[in-house]
């Protein structure tokens, strides 16, 4: 049974019994803007979402009458509302001011309504009649779909066909498949109470795709979770949950995309949305009703259209208010910026920084959305900060930390740091030299994040775990989100976590040190799933010791492999390493020695802390990554090619022995001329060449042109790949082969990573165009040494390079095709290997869009096809090279934009050009969706393609135009479409300015849409620069930043100030303090201050008397020679003597007195006497 641990606003599945099933169900819930088999909306929204405060009413009392309660709407945004007064189904067509009517039986008081995908419309008609009825857009009477004991306040079809009725009055919930007649009662005992087998009045339920159950028991003031077929509840919010968010009758509850629910607080009038662990006021926020556009009087209902506007049935007030959505931005403080899959960094990085300016024991690094960047240094026990478009660390904060670990800088600018010794996280400020607090967590963050709902999280080594606190609640009291306090290797244990990384929708992903690998523990689950690195469920890469862990837009991972010395990524084709990656720690600019951090700029920088090497390191953004030099059209299965050929290039143009040809994005041809020793080029349209280069090679055998339109071609003969452009005539010599033979093959990769394809070395080399260093092999044998096994190569000739760095080798004297991949030194074979695609000597491979492979068959003289649709011959079918149509020893090919395939036909020394022929992808088209579109409805129907009279028109009727700008409309941004009559299904772009490519797909504009954010507007200056007015609240070159309203404000009396939407606050320390700033003091601290005040008047007053009389008694004896005090002190002194004793001095004589006893005493006394 599942406990309110394991609510994250759907039930929290254990990884070990996660299912295909139930991922389908998850992966269609969250990646989509709502469920395919559902009829209503479910926006994603951003956790930072907001709606205008001020409703448009879209219906009142005379088009709706009094307390109606069913409002849908569908995915078409058709709203439905069931009239309970009016006895009507009113439907508002979107964009449509005035509804539609459906008039019902005015016996029907109507309270559920719920439209399914078919378009049916349910409504309740429970209390007149006992049933549920079903009725369509033109019906004139409802039918009966299920007999019921009462009225249904909610009505839900899920998408399993069944009916869900909320009994209102009798405290029971019934769901009836609508495939049988059974009424089935699946939750409360028909008496009110507060049980979670019970309800107390339930109103609005709503089933999500897992079929868990959730409704809002209106008077035991809760929401109730209901898995599939279990009989007790758990309260997700309200009276008795976990949740600390009261509810007041709540009437209402539905959930978006991310699984957020949205309640009808009924009682408080009001709209909110509640999260695991977060609650937002929506709209109705002050809690008191009214009718302004602002406010709400008992809110019943609420439905959403696919923009993620919400539409509300104001209940008291009769009306329906429609809340535009607002703001959808999900702002942080970092970078994630948006890589193609094909991204790549230059291998050689810069240094930053160095051990001699920021000392020693690095391990944290941060960089804010304004490029600052932050780095903590242990040894100096500080955190340093570069500003932007600074080369030097010109702010020092010297934040007296000990031993600083880690480091977190918010949004609103605070900065976030752990001290190793003092086991606290301390708040400062880039401005102050004080910090602003501390907060325990009794042992050292070797991570930190701070999430979208001002959470912050601690990644603590030595207890194994992950722990985050509100920084919105004054306290220390932390909760574990990961990890049990023990390592361990299971799902719900950590060993040595270090980096973090929360992503905007509260997913955790922790960076499991010993463990060797990565975890994502969803919202709400302690139990972690594998994502990368040891015991992971696909297979992802092998990690040894990963310290840290960031996304970047797309959520693909980028991971600091520290042990490798190595950083990696994830993307749509699975994981690869991004830079450090020959695997062994070192100093030079393309190594890394232990690294520990990393983060990205604005601009897609990598910036990594690098540990060992003292240093922080910056890879930059390879620019042309994104961007390939060469086409991969994307065909159907059925796509043919004119088997016939043209020749674009006779022996006259190109003279003898043509090896190489390519073609550029820009379909530019590109082809070797042996006799005239030169390089001849033909622009788009053009017959005749448009461009010739004088090169300093014979003969060469391959040619390859990048990006930025460096052309690299053989230079063998002298042991070497030349590179030229059109901008310089003269070879630069590209490579150093070293060795005593041709490159057959050259490529160069989105790394900048030239290819040769050495063929009677038996192998292809590759070296990196940044630096000098010297060759290595990609595949085949080091030794020279030819055969068959899947590691070495016999004659390679051409090569290609996909996005992956996937290899794919023509090995013409094994008779195949060979792919080898990153890392690995045993081959595939892909094409040759078996009886049904044998191949004679291939001499060139090049791939599509979808990685078929198209091979030159070369002593077969023919063009054949491998992949998805199986292996087939394109051209030169027949065997035979003796016609001029054939192909005879072809050695490269090459695809233009259009599709179409050019040659370089050696042995008849001639480029040919097969055409792709459109209609043979058309025709599949429509066959393909007549088939799938009619699926169940049309149990046989022959598809046909009339033949019209003439070439120039198609369609039924024949009354189509057939050329490529009329069928295509391809020309973008109002460009003009132009048909190229020299190329099959050809046609020319003519873009507007600032608009260019070969479908004038490309903005140079400096103001797009997208130039200003967050509805900034965008004006252009003297057309050289731009500048973004942002609207108030937001700032930055782009309005990309909310504004810092605290930067220049002072809080009274240690408050602190807090950024609100176009405002800010202080909070104050206490309730003693009030006011703007904290400036007001209660009476009771005015006071007790003015008491305290007047102890210390009166002491000081006293002293200050006694020192008077000590300098005037002074001054009248040492000045004026007057002794006030004289006459006393003498009087003092006789006293004195009176009281002291004269010395006596005694005689005793010895006589022959009288033994009278009287006698003697007179004696003693006389000589006694004084």
């Amino acid at each position: 049974m599942l406990t309110q641990d394991d609510f994250h606003l759907v039930v929290c599945l254990s990884s070990n019994s996660f299912d295909e099933s139930e991922q389908v169900a998850e992966w269609l819930l969250i990646n989509t803007l709502s469920g395919s088999g559902v009829s209503y909306n479910q926006p994603k929204f951003c956790p930072l979402v907001s709606w205008q405060s001020d409703a448009i009413t879209l219906a009142n009392i005379s088009t709706i009458g009094n307390h109606s309660i069913g409002i849908f709407i569908d995915k078409n945004n058709i709203v439905y509302v069931a009239t309970r007064r009016l006895h009507t189904i009113l439907i508002w067509p979107e964009g449509n001011i005035n509804p539609t009517n459906i008039t019902i039986d005015n016996s029907t008081f109507p309270f559920g309504l719920f439209v399914s995908t078919t378009g049916d419309i349910y409504i309740d008609n429970g209390q007149a009649k006992k049933r549920v009825e079903k009725w369509t857009m033109n019906a004139t009477t409802g039918e009966p779909v299920t007999d019921v004991p009462s009225a249904c306040i909610g009505l839900f079809v899920d998408s399993n066909n069944t009916l869900y009725c909320s009994l209102y009055y009798l405290n029971q919930v019934l769901k009836k498949s609508l495939d049988n007649s059974a009424n089935i009662v699946i939750l409360g005992n028909g008496s009110n109470g507060s049980e979670p087998d019970m309800f107390n009045h339930p109103y609005g339920i709503f089933v999500d795709t897992n079929f868990a159950l959730y409704v809002a028991d209106s008077y035991n003031h809760r929401i109730q979770l209901f898995e599939a077929e279990k009989t007790e509840g758990i309260t997700l919010v309200g009276s008795g949950g976990k949740q600390n968010v009261s509810l007041s009758f709540p009437t209402h509850v539905v959930l978006d995309a991310n699984r957020y629910l949205f309640i009808a607080d009924f009682g408080n009038h009001r709209i909110i949305r509640v999260g695991a662990n977060s609650f937002q006021c929506l709209v109705g926020c002050s809690n008191s009703p009214g009718s302004a556009s602002n406010q709400l009087f008992h809110p019943v209902s609420l439905s959403f259209d696919s923009y993620g506007n919400m539409f509300v049935m104001d209940w008291t007030n009769n009306r329906i208010q429609k809340f535009r959505l607002a703001t959808n931005s999900c702002n942080v403080s970092y970078h994630q910026p948006d890589f193609c899959p094909t991204a790549s960094w230059k291998p050689n990085a810069i240094t930053v920084a160095n051990a001699s300016s920021i000392g020693h024991q690095l391990y944290s690094i941060f960089i804010d959305i304004d490029n600052n960047m932050y780095v903590t240094t242990g040894s100096r026990n500080e955190v340093q900060v570069w500003l932007a478009r600074q080369s030097s660390s010109n702010e020092v904060l010297s934040l007296n930390i000990s031993h600083p670990t880690s480091i977190f800088v918010s949004i609103t600018g605070d900065i976030y740091v752990s001290s190793g010794l003092t086991q606290q996280v301390e708040q400062w400020r880039l401005n102050s030299t004080n910090r602003i607090s501390a907060m325990n967590f009794n042992t050292d963050c070797f991570g930190l994040f701070v999430d979208i709902d001002d959470n912050i999280y601690c990644s603590q080594q030595a207890p194994h775990q992950v722990v985050k606190k509100s920084l919105s609640k004054f306290t220390d009291n932390y909760t574990i989100v990961a990890g049990n306090g023990s390592s361990g290797s299971s799902a719900n244990t950590l060993f040595s976590p270090h980096g973090i990384f929360v992503d905007m929708y509260l997913n955790l992903y922790v960076a499991d040190f010993i463990n060797n690998r990565i975890q994502l523990f969803e919202s709400g689950c302690f139990d972690g799933k594998t994502v990368a690195g040891n015991s992971s469920v696909e297979k992802t890469i092998t990690l040894k010791s990963p310290t840290g862990v960031v996304l970047d837009k797309n959520g693909y991972l980028f991971i600091v492999d520290q042990q490798h010395n190595r950083i990696v990524g994830s993307g749509p084709n699975g994981f690869r390493c991004l830079v450090g990656c020959s695997g062994s720690g070192g100093s030079a600019a393309d190594a890394l020695y232990s690294p520990y951090d990393l983060r990205f700029d604005s601009h897609g920088n990598m910036v990594i802390v690098d540990r060992n090497n003292g240093r922080i390191q910056k890879f930059f953004l390879e620019k042309h990554s994104c961007v390939s030099s060469y086409n991969q059209p994307k065909f159907c299965s059925s796509a043919t090619w004119d088997p016939n050929g043209t020749t674009f290039a006779s022996q006259e143009v190109v003279s003898n022995e043509t090896y190489a040809v390519f073609v550029d994005t820009s379909n530019t041809i590109h082809t070797t001329d042996h006799n005239s020793h030169s390089i001849r080029m033909w622009l788009q349209g053009n017959d005749d060449a448009t461009e010739t280069i004088t090169i300093n090679s014979s003969n060469p055998r391959s040619i390859f042109v990048t990006v930025n339109g460096d052309i690299y071609v053989d230079n063998g003969q002298n042991k070497r790949v030349d590179k030229y452009s059109v901008h310089r005539r003269n070879g630069m010599p590209a490579m150093s082969v070293n060795v005593e033979d041709r490159c057959f093959g050259i490529f160069v990769d989105t790394n900048n990573m030239l290819y040769c394809s050495i063929r009677d070395y038996h192998q292809v080399a590759k070296r990196s165009l940044y630096d000098d260093a010297t060759r290595s092999v990609a595949a085949g044998s080091e030794e020279k040494v030819s055969g068959s096994s899947l590691q070495l190569l016999n004659k390679p000739n051409g090569i290609f390079v996909t996005a992956n760095f996937d290899l794919y080798v023509a090995d013409a004297g094994n008779d195949r095709i060979m792919k080898f991949s990153v890392g690995y030194k045993d081959g595939q074979a892909k094409a040759g290997n078996d009886e049904t695609n044998k191949l004679n000597y291939p001499t060139g491979i090049i791939l599509d869009f979808d990685e078929n492979l198209f091979i030159l068959d070369s002593n077969n003289g023919r063009i054949v096809t491998s992949g998805n649709s199986g292996f087939r011959c394109l051209a030169g079918c027949k065997g035979s090279a003796s016609t001029s149509n054939q192909l005879k020893d072809p050695r490269s090919l090459s695809f233009d934009s259009f599709g179409n395939i050019y040659v370089a036909d050696k042995g008849y020394s001639r480029i040919r050009r097969y055409l792709f022929e459109k209609r043979s992808c058309d025709i599949s088209d429509m066959i393909t969706t007549a088939n799938s579109d009619n699926i169940g409805k049309i149990r046989s129907q022959h598809v046909f393609t009339p033949t019209c009279d003439s070439p120039a028109h198609i369609g039924s009727t024949c009354n189509l135009p057939n050329s490529p700008c009329d069928l295509l409309k391809p020309c973008q941004n109002n460009g003009t479409c132009t048909n190229d009559e020299t190329t099959l299904k050809g046609y020319f772009c003519s873009c507007f300015d600032y608009f260019n490519g070969t479908e004038c797909q490309y903005d140079h504009r400096l103001c797009r849409s997208d130039t200003c954010w967050n509805n900034g507007t965008c004006t252009t200056i003297q057309n050289k620069t731009f500048q973004c007015v942002c609207l108030d609240g937001w700032q930055g070159a782009h309005c990309e930043r909310k504004t810092n309203y605290c930067e220049n404000v002072t809080c009274s009396n240690n408050g602190v100030c807090r950024t609100l939407l176009l405002n800010y606050t202080c909070e104050c320390v206490s309730e003693s303090y009030s006011g703007r700033h904290c400036e007001i003091i209660s009476t009771k601290i005015v006071i007790i201050k003015v008491v305290s005040k007047s102890f210390a008047y009166v002491a000081i007053l006293a002293m200050i008397v006694v020192a008077v009389f000590i300098v005037v008694m002074d001054i009248l004896k040492y000045g004026f020679g007057i002794d006030p005090v004289a006459e006393e002190r003498r009087k003092l002194r006789r006293e004195k003597q009176l009281k002291k004793r004269k010395p006596v001095v005694q005689q005793f004589v010895y006589v022959n007195a009288s033994s009278s006893s009287s006698n003697d005493r007179a004696a003693m006394e006389a000589e006694t006497a004084v």
